[in-house]
C-alpha cells in the first residue's frame, strides 16, 4: 500500500514550546515519505492549539517529544468535568477520493477512561465518521481505518474535506491522554476495481454502509485490490482504465451517475451488482427486473447453488446465506444466464435466481451478507474472476500468506508453533489437524507456482481451516463456567427444529439458552396482551417448544423480551390503534418513533404483563429484558412525557421540548424522569416474577458503559444491579477489538458488584463471523477477569454449523459422563 494525500502532522521541527512530559514517550517509528497536501510544522505548542480548535470542555494539544521527532498530546480532562468526550477540530482542505482510507500513529500509556474513539471528516453540511480503539498501550501503534468503514450524514464526498474531528469518548471519571502523529490516507496497490458508495441516498443510509462495509471486508480477505468511490465523487475521467464496477448496494443513484455508469458500459466497462440494480442499466446488461419478493417463511431463503450447466466457474455447491427478502430478476438477452437458484433450508430448490451472468455483468438478487464464512468468499471471487480473471492469480497469493494467521500470527510458522504450544501446555494428544494444515500449505504453494490458482486457494483455505480446528482443539474447558447464547430468531436455527438446535448447543457445553420470544409488539405464544406474530400460523407455540427441548437436553432457558421496541412482527392493525391512543414515542424533532412510550402507564403495564404471563404460564428459568431503555437522547417528546413531567415539577414548560436542555437543572430532571420510568418496570418485573415463581433468574442485556448509559439512554443499570432487581447482567460488549472489549470489562465488572456479569461477545456484529480464534481470544478475556461466564451472540446458522462445533471441541467442551 502507498500513502499520499496528506500527512497531517510531518516532521516537524524542535519548537521552543514542547510540553513538558511526566513520562517521556518512546521514539516515533521512521515515518514513509508521502506527498503533503497539508503541512503542519507548528512552532511552538501555542500555535498547535490554535490550528486544534478543542470543543467546550477540552483541553488545548500540545507539541511533545517522541524521540527525535515530535507528536501531539491530546489530553482528557474527565476527572473535574461532565463532559461527554474530549474533542478536538483542525481545519483543512483536502480531497481524500482517491484513497482508500486513512491512517496514523497512535500512542498511550493508559486509555481505560475512554470508552472509544471516533475519528470525524467534515464535508458539505455533514461529517464521515468511523470509531477506533488501539489493541496496545504503551507503544506506538498504526491505526488504519478504511473508507468503507465511516459511516455519514449529509455529506458531499470524499473530495471536499474540509475539517478534521478527533473525539475520545468518557469510559470514567480519570483523566488521561494520547498522543498522534503521521497522520496520512493509503491507497490500494494494483486496484482495478472501484466499490461505489452510494452517499448520495437520501434513504437506507444505515444499510448502504453496512453492505459496503461487508463487501468490502470479504475482498479484503479474498487480497482482491479496490478502491472505494463516493457516487458523490464519481465523474467520466474517474472511470478510465477501471475494469469492474462494483454496486454492493445502491438504491438511489443520481440521474447524472447513471449517464456515467451508462456510458462506461458502451465502451466495455463491466459490473457486478447486488439486490437493486437500476431499470436504466439493466437493457445493457441483458438483465429485466421483476418485483419485490418477500420470504414466505423463516427460512425460505437459506442458501445458493448453482444452477444446472451453470455458466459461473468456481461457484459452491452449497453457500449459506439466511436471506429474508429478494428483489427478483430475470435474463432478458441470449448471452445472459440464470447461474444460480435460492434454496430453502430443507435443501429445496425456490423458483428464484440468486446469481444472473451475462457478458459484461453478474448480478445477485439480495445483498451480501456476513454469513457463510469461506464459501461466501469463494462465491464472490467466482463472480469476480468472471469479469476481471486477474482477479484469482491476486487472491491465490494472499491465501498463501494467509493461511496462517487464524489468530493474529504474523506467518504460518508462528501459527504452527503456538498450536503447539498450546497442545503442550495442555498436554493432549496433538490433533491431526496440524499435520494436515502444514502439508496442504505445501500443496497450495506447488499449486500456485503452476499457475493453478482456484486449487491453491482451495488448499491454502483448507490448510487454515485445519489450522483453527487444531488451534480450537487445544484450548481447555473450565469447570463449572456458565456459557450462555442469546438466539434472535424464535424460530430457531433454519432448517433445525428447536429440539436439534438446543441438543447441539448441550453436546458442546453450553449452559444457558436465552431464545427471543417476545417484543414491544408481538409474541411467539399464544398471549392475553401480545398479538400473535405470524410464525404461530405455521409453527405453533414456538416458546413452549423451545422450553421443552431445554428441559430435555438440560439447559437453562430465559426467555428474552425485546422491550418498547415494537418490531417487524407487530400486525399493522396493533400499531394504528397504539397511534391512535397516542402511545407511540415522538422524536425531539416531533417524528413518530415505532417504540412504546415508557412514560405511558398502559405501555409500562404491557411490558409488565406480557413478562408476567410468561412466568406464569411457562416453567422457565428466567427472564431476559432487551432494549430496555430509550432509543436515544432524542425521544421521548410525546404529550404524555410532557404532561406526566410538569406534573411532577409543579408548573408547565414553554418551548417544549427544547426547553428541557437549556439549563443543567432542568435537564438534570429530565433525564432522571426518563431513567424513573424504565426503572420502575424493571423493579415491578422483579418483584411480582419472583412472587409467582420464586428462584427465577431476572436479567438483562445493557449497553457497555454504565456512567454514560444512564443518561444517553435512561439504562440505569448499575443502579438495577446494586438494588437487586437484576440477578445478573449481560453488558452487550460488541466489538472484534481485544483491548476495547477488556477495558469495558473491567470496569462493567465494578458496575455491576454485587451481581454476576456475563459479558456479551458480540460474534454475530463482526465483519467475520466465522473468526473462532477470535471467539477463543475473548473468551480466554472472560476467564482472566474471572467472570465465571460469557454471553454469546447470536445463536444463528454459522454458529450452529462452525462456532459451537468448535468450541465443543476445547474451550467450552463437555466433560463426558461417568459410566
Amino acid at each position: 500500500m502507498k500513502e499520499l494525500l496528506f500527512c497531517l502532522f510531518a516532521t516537524i521541527l524542535a519548537f521552543p514550546g514542547l510540553a513538558a512530559e511526566s513520562k517521556p514517550l518512546p521514539s516515533l517509528p521512521e515515518k514513509t515519505e508521502c506527498p503533503l497536501a497539508v503541512e503542519f510544522n507548528y512552532s511552538s505548542s501555542e500555535e498547535a492549539a490554535e490550528n486544534w480548535q478543542p470543543m467546550t470542555g477540552s483541553a488545548a494539544v500540545e507539541m511533545v517529544q517522541a524521540g527525535p521527532r515530535q507528536a501531539l498530546r491530546f489530553p482528557c480532562s474527565f476527572a473535574k468535568s461532565e463532559i461527554a468526550r474530549a474533542s478536538w477540530d483542525l481545519p483543512v482542505k483536502l480531497n481524500l477520493s482517491n484513497s482508500s482510507g486513512i491512517e496514523f500513529s497512535f500512542f498511550s500509556y493508559e486509555i481505560s477512561p475512554v470508552s472509544r474513539f471516533t475519528v470525524y471528516f467534515h464535508s458539505g453540511k455533514g461529517w464521515y465518521n468511523a470509531g477506533f480503539y488501539p489493541e496496545q498501550k504503551g507503544q506506538w501503534t498504526r491505526i488504519r481505518i478504511p473508507k468503507t468503514e465511516f459511516s455519514n450524514d449529509n455529506v458531499s464526498g470524499w473530495s471536499a474535506i474540509d475539517a478534521i474531528r478527533i473525539s475520545a469518548w468518557r469510559g470514567s471519571s480519570k483523566d488521561c491522554d494520547f498522543h498522534l502523529a503521521d497522520f496520512s490516507s493509503y491507497e490500494a496497490e494494483d486496484s482495478a476495481a472501484l466499490l461505489i458508495l452510494n452517499e448520495s441516498s437520501l434513504r437506507n443510509r444505515s444499510s448502504i454502509h453496512e453492505y459496503a462495509k461487508v463487501t468490502a471486508k470479504f475482498l479484503e480477505e479474498l487480497g482482491v485490490p479496490f478502491t472505494p468511490l463516493s457516487d458523490l465523487d464519481l465523474l467520466p475521467e474517474r472511470l478510465e482504465g477501471v475494469k469492474l464496477l462494483i454496486l454492493p448496494f445502491c438504491p438511489s443513484l443520481s440521474e447524472e451517475s447513471l449517464i456515467f455508469l451508462k456510458d462506461y458500459l458502451s465502451k466495455g466497462g463491466k459490473i457486478l451488482s447486488f439486490y437493486i440494480l437500476s431499470p436504466e442499466l439493466c437493457p445493457q446488461l441483458g438483465f429485466a427486473p421483476r418485483e419485490y419478493v418477500r420470504q414466505e417463511y423463516a427460512g425460505y431463503f437459506a442458501s445458493i447453488r448453482p444452477a444446472k450447466g451453470a455458466p459461473l466457474e468456481g461457484l459452491p455447491q452449497i453457500t449459506p446465506q439466511a436471506s429474508w427478502n429478494i428483489m427478483d430478476m430475470r435474463t432478458a438477452s441470449k448471452e445472459a444466464k440464470i447461474a444460480a437458484f435460492w434454496y430453502n433450508a430443507e435443501g429445496t430448490a425456490t423458483p428464484y435466481p440468486a446469481i444472473l451472468v451475462s457478458q459484461n455483468a453478474v448480478h445477485m438478487t439480495h445483498v451480501l451478507l456476513r454469513d457463510g464464512g469461506l464459501e461466501k468468499r469463494i462465491l464472490l471471487l467466482s463472480m469476480i474472476s468472471r469479469l476481471m480473471p486477474e482477479a484469482l492469480a491476486q487472491s491465490a497469493r494472499h491465501s498463501l500468506k494467509q493461511c496462517g494467521i487464524p489468530g493474529g500470527f504474523t506467518n504460518f510458522g508462528d501459527a504452527i508453533a503456538e498450536v503447539r504450544k498450546l497442545v503442550l501446555a495442555s498436554k493432549m494428544t496433538p490433533p491431526p489437524e496440524l499435520a494436515e494444515a502444514s502439508l496442504r500449505s505445501e500443496n497450495a504453494a506447488f499449486m500456485m507456482e503452476n499457475g493453478n490458482f482456484r486449487e491453491a486457494i482451495a488448499e491454502a483455505s483448507a490448510a487454515r481451516a485445519n489450522l483453527v480446528e487444531a488451534f480450537c482443539k487445544a484450548q481447555t474447558p473450565l469447570p463449572g463456567e456458565r456459557r450462555l447464547i442469546w438466539c434472535h430468531s424464535p424460530t430457531g436455527i433454519p432448517g433445525k427444529t428447536w429440539d436439534e438446535a438446543v441438543r447441539l448447543l448441550a453436546d458442546n457445553g453450553f449452559t444457558d439458552l436465552i431464545p427471543n420470544m417476545l417484543s414491544g409488539g408481538a409474541a411467539w405464544h399464544p398471549s392475553k396482551f401480545l398479538p400473535a406474530a405470524p410464525e404461530l400460523d405455521a409453527r405453533g407455540n414456538l416458546t413452549k417448544e423451545c422450553l421443552a427441548a431445554c428441559r430435555k437436553y438440560g439447559i437453562k432457558c430465559h426467555v428474552w423480551k425485546l422491550c418498547w421496541k415494537l418490531g417487524d412482527a407487530a400486525p399493522q392493525s396493533f400499531v394504528n390503534e397504539l397511534r391512535k391512543q397516542g402511545r407511540l414515542q415522538v422524536s425531539l424533532s416531533g417524528k413518530e418513533n415505532l417504540w412504546l412510550c415508557p412514560s405511558n402507564q398502559q405501555n409500562q403495564e404491557l411490558e409488565i404483563n406480557s413478562l408476567l404471563e410468561v412466568v406464569r404460564e411457562y416453567d422457565v428459568d428466567g427472564i431476559h429484558l432487551d432494549y430496555i431503555r430509550y432509543p436515544g437522547q432524542e425521544s421521548c417528546f410525546c404529550e404524555t412525557c410532557r404532561s406526566r413531567f410538569e406534573t411532577q415539577l409543579g408548573s408547565p414548560i414553554e418551548n417544549w421540548p427544547h426547553a428541557v436542555f437549556k439549563t443543567p437543572e432542568l435537564k438534570g430532571k429530565w433525564l432522571q424522569f426518563r431513567r424513573d420510568q424504565i426503572t420502575r418496570v424493571v423493579e415491578e418485573i422483579s418483584k411480582e416474577a419472583r412472587k409467582i415463581k420464586p428462584g427465577i433468574q431476572i436479567s438483562a442485556a445493557v449497553f457497555p458503559n454504565a456512567a454514560r448509559n444512564r443518561d444517553d439512554v435512561a439504562q440505569d443499570w448499575q443502579l438495577w444491579c446494586r438494588k437487586g432487581y437484576l440477578d445478573f447482567v449481560c453488558p452487550m460488549d460488541y466489538t472484534s477489538n481485544a483491548a476495547q472489549f477488556e477495558n469495558w470489562l473491567d470496569s462493567q465488572l465494578k458496575d455491576a458488584a454485587p451481581l454476576p456479569c456475563y459479558p456479551g461477545i458480540g460474534v454475530g456484529t463482526w465483519s467475520d463471523q466465522d473468526n473462532a480464534p477470535r471467539l477463543v481470544e475473548q473468551i480466554l478475556l472472560t476467564r482472566k477477569h474471572k467472570t465465571g461466564g460469557f454471553t454469546v451472540f447470536d445463536y444463528n446458522a454459522n454458529a450452529a454449523n462452525f462456532l459451537i462445533p468448535l468450541c465443543g471441541q476445547g474451550i467450552t467442551k463437555k466433560k463426558k459422563a461417568v459410566k
